[in-house]
C-alpha cells in the first residue's frame, strides 16, 4: 500500500472495488447493479474494460434470465476496451510507449499487439514458455491453497488481466 500511495500511482487501482463489488453482485444475482459498478470500473483504466467483458462472459455462463445482461456486458466491455485501444489512444497518447517494453517485437501500440496475437499466436505462445512463468501462477495459486481452483468458472473474471501479465516481458 505504501508504494501505491508514495511512489506511483495506478488509476487501476481504483478499479479493485468496484470490481469486487461487481463480482459479489453477480454472485447474488443482482445484475444491474453490477453493471453499474463495471461501468464506473472501466473508467479507472482501459484494460478494467477487458474484466468487465469476463465478467459479463461469467454472468452469461450462469444462464437464467440474466444471460442477455451478461452478453450486453460482455459486448460493452469489448466495444469499450477496442474503442480506447484503437481509436482514443493512437490519437492522445505518444507513438512510442510502455507498450514496446512489455510486449517486444508483438507492436508498438496496443492495436498492433492485438493483430500480431491474432495473426501471429505462435509467437505468442512462446513467450508463454519459461520458469519465471510458471513460478508466477504457482505464486498466484498457492498462497490460497489452491482454493480458487473449487470454482473455476470465477477465474474467467481474472483471464484477462492473467493473460496479459503472462504475455508481458516487463
Amino acid at each position: 500500500v505504501l508504494h501505491i500511495g508514495a511512489k506511483e500511482f495506478h488509476p487501476g487501482t481504483l478499479a479493485l472495488l468496484p470490481l469486487l463489488l461487481a463480482y459479489d453482485y453477480i454472485d447474488r444475482r443482482s445484475i444491474l447493479p453490477a453493471a453499474a459498478v463495471l461501468a464506473a470500473a472501466t473508467l479507472c483504466r482501459e484494460d478494467v474494460a477487458l474484466a468487465a467483458a469476463a465478467a459479463g462472459l461469467l454472468v452469461t455462463l450462469q444462464g437464467g434470465r440474466a444471460r442477455l445482461w451478461g452478453a450486453l456486458i460482455l459486448a460493452a466491455g469489448l466495444a469499450w476496451f477496442f474503442a480506447y485501444t484503437l481509436a482514443v489512444q493512437p490519437h492522445y497518447l505518444p507513438p512510442r510507449g510502455s507498450i514496446e517494453e512489455h510486449f517486444p517485437g508483438l507492436g508498438h501500440s496496443a492495436g498492433e499487439v492485438i493483430l500480431a496475437a491474432l495473426s501471429r499466436p505462435l509467437d505468442v505462445l512462446g513467450g508463454l514458455a519459461g520458469m519465471e512463468k510458471l513460478v508466477y501462477v504457482v505464486g498466484l495459486l498457492f498462497p490460497l491453497a489452491l482454493l480458487s481452483l473449487l470454482s473455476p468458472v470465477w477465474l474467467i473474471t481474472a483471464l484477462p488481466s492473467f493473460l496479459i501479465n503472462v504475455l508481458s516481458q516487463f
